[in-house]
């Protein structure tokens, strides 16, 4: 537990010295049992609403210092939160008269907290597969503004029809397949219905004066319900190690724990397996042999798989050490054969790579360093960073 929160759990137990609790959270700063925010809050709250279990803190002050220090925690919990911001792949004309218009479309997004790219030309299939294929499939939504290009002269129409912009077309029909969230503009005097359009329910609203479109899309990122600070995407961080009894037992090892975030705003994470794709040691430069096997989830033993709901995080059972083995590494997985074990038995510093698939997520790994000394306390477990 890091010194600041044991501070803050330390701080509320000499406020409020008398009742049950104090001897929970005591526990939790000594790291006897796991520190339980929701717990804690629920304690702070029960002051707020009704003095506490035992009635004890009764006046206004007591009501104001519980509600500073539910607001110091949840200060100390979103202190390290990442801020996301959804990606907008832009398909739209470039021609040179465009260039403009389209900067300022994106200095909007940009303005409220959209990461935006703008979708150009590829000629090669590499660019197509290392840009816009990669662009398309790690962004959120996907606005199209089907431009005016030329006239089309045809008998069956009309002759003041042009058609619109070939490669936004086709970068709407590999957003239709991705099932992504779509807005689309629509310039008058463009065929309605060409290319993929016409098959795909895109709904267009047309526009006539090009200077009125950042104004039309204000109104549509409302009606729509587009807003920034979600992903499609599960992310890995590394969670605090904790110590802990084992049940029906007196033994005590310390767990450690790899968070897996699901990112989305209303999109369920099925079916979520989790491996350990490599360990190397890297003071032997030598990678440690193992067959995969599917890990556990924290606090669920049952199956191999679990679902994570949106906004919300499941826990890896990374591995734990027990205090009277410092230097040996145990981990909950679901084998029955020595050969699916990791064997870690010696102090120094290793490279863990953890993988997460899921049916409607894009796999994830992580890179974690583990400094494992003869004193466990100074052991660590953190995810690398570039």
């Amino acid at each position: 537990m890091e010194q600041s929160l044991k501070d803050i759990l330390s701080n509320i137990n000499h406020r409020f010295s008398k009742g049950r609790h104090c001897i929970r959270i005591k526990m939790m700063i000594d790291e006897e049992i796991r520190f339980d925010l929701e717990e804690v809050i629920r304690h702070l709250n029960g002051i707020i609403d009704y003095g506490g279990s035992d009635k004890n803190y009764l006046n206004s002050n007591d009501k104001i210092d519980a509600s500073f220090y539910i607001s110091q925690l949840n200060e100390y919990i979103n202190k390290d939160k990442i801020i996301f911001r959804t990606k907008i792949f832009l398909s739209c004309g470039q021609n040179k008269d465009e260039k403009p218009l389209v900067g300022k479309i994106k200095k909007y997004l940009e303005s409220k907290n959209y990461e935006v790219y703008v979708a150009t030309t590829q000629q090669k299939l590499k660019g197509l597969k290392d840009n816009i294929f990669n662009e398309l499939s790690t962004s959120e939504y996907f606005l199209f503004i089907d431009f005016k290009r030329e006239r089309i002269i045809s008998k069956k129409r009309r002759n003041d029809n042009c058609r619109g912009s070939l490669f936004s077309h086709q970068e709407l029909a590999i957003a239709s397949f991705l099932d992504m969230e779509l807005i689309a503009l629509h310039e008058k005097g463009t065929i309605n219905e060409d290319g993929i359009s016409k098959y795909i329910q895109t709904n267009p609203v047309e526009f006539d004066d090009r200077n009125k479109i950042i104004l039309i899309l204000k109104d549509l990122l409302i009606k729509n319900n587009w807003v920034s600070g979600w992903k499609n995407e599960l992310t890995m961080a590394e969670s605090k190690g904790y110590y802990m009894k084992f049940k029906d037992s007196s033994e005590i090892a310390k767990f450690y724990h790899v968070n897996i975030f699901n990112n989305h705003k209303n999109k369920i994470a099925r079916n979520c397996y989790a491996y350990i794709k490599n360990i190397k040691d890297l003071s032997k430069n030598m990678n440690i042999e193992f067959e995969t096997t599917e890990l556990k989830w924290a606090g669920y033993g049952a199956l191999p798989f679990v679902t994570i709901m949106p906004k919300t995080t499941r826990k890896i059972d990374a591995f734990y050490i027990k205090i009277n083995e410092p230097i040996k590494l145990h981990f909950n997985i679901f084998t029955d054969s020595v050969k699916n074990i990791p064997l870690i038995d010696e102090s120094g510093d290793y490279e863990m790579i953890y993988q997460v698939i899921s049916d409607n997520f894009i796999p994830i790994e992580s890179k974690f360093l583990l400094h494992l000394d003869n004193e466990l306390d100074k052991s660590t477990f953190q995810k690398f960073s570039n």
